[in-house]
């Protein structure tokens, strides 16, 4: 009997225990091909990298069999471990059918199509994540190793961020330099050196797109403008 497919989604907890997304991958990667041609199950796959997994990625299996993609099955082995206000991560990372994820369209759209890329090819396929799920912004990596008969696949990925998608907003030439100058490190004082405006000025300006942009820090600003 084939088993489901996997999506992973790595971390770590501490230094001792850290791999990098790139180790994982090899280990997933040679685990694949050493068992190229044989009748595996995805736990195969998954058992090279539990326990070595950081709490900035997940563990997923999916299983493919059903000929419709919103019929495929989701199965986290390891979740995504940060804490986060921005998800509801349990209720994201409960076991359950496409259809019934909290953003089909997301799903359908982006992690379905790579699924499909990489089982359909029979080959690994390594990508970037660049996602809205709701109004949050998931960044990352991962790869996908698919089952030879096509059943189910595994996904590695490491998601480097989170953040809230804020309003649709128009900024003027000096809001943009700020924001860019503010990325790069400067403070107000140097920004307003750099602009030609006084420091007191770049702080109001600041504080108006946090309002505007209905966040309360900086850090928050600066990644939904990224």
């Amino acid at each position: 009997m084939t088993k489901p497919f996997v999506f992973v989604f790595s971390g770590v907890f501490s230094v001792k225990s850290r791999s990098s997304f790139d180790e994982l991958m090899r280990r997933l990667t040679d685990t694949w091909l050493e068992n190229a041609g044989k009748l595996i199950g995805a736990e195969t796959l998954c058992r090279s990298v539990q326990g070595i997994l950081g709490i900035n990625m997940v563990l997923v299996t999916v299983d493919m069999q059903a000929k419709v993609p919103m019929d495929w099955r989701l199965d986290f082995i390891s979740k995504y471990k940060i804490p986060t206000s921005l998800l509801d991560g349990e209720k994201l990372q409960q076991t359950q059918a496409v259809r019934d994820f909290p953003d089909i369209i997301a799903i359908i759209d982006t992690v379905t199509k790579a699924f499909e890329t990489a089982a359909f090819g029979g080959r690994p396929s390594i990508g970037k994540v660049d996602q809205r799920i709701r109004n949050v912004r998931v960044i990352g990596d991962y790869i996908i190793l698919p089952d030879p008969m096509g059943a189910w696949c595994v996904a590695l990925a490491e998601i480097h961020s989170l953040s809230a998608i804020g309003r649709n907003i128009r900024y003027d030439d000096t809001d943009l330099s700020i924001i860019q100058l503010l990325r790069e490190g400067l403070s107000a004082r140097d920004i307003a050196q750099r602009i030609e405006l006084s420091p007191r000025t770049i702080e109001h300006r600041i504080e108006r797109m946090k309002k505007r942009a209905g966040v309360k820090g900086t850090p928050s600003l600066l990644f939904m403008n990224m």
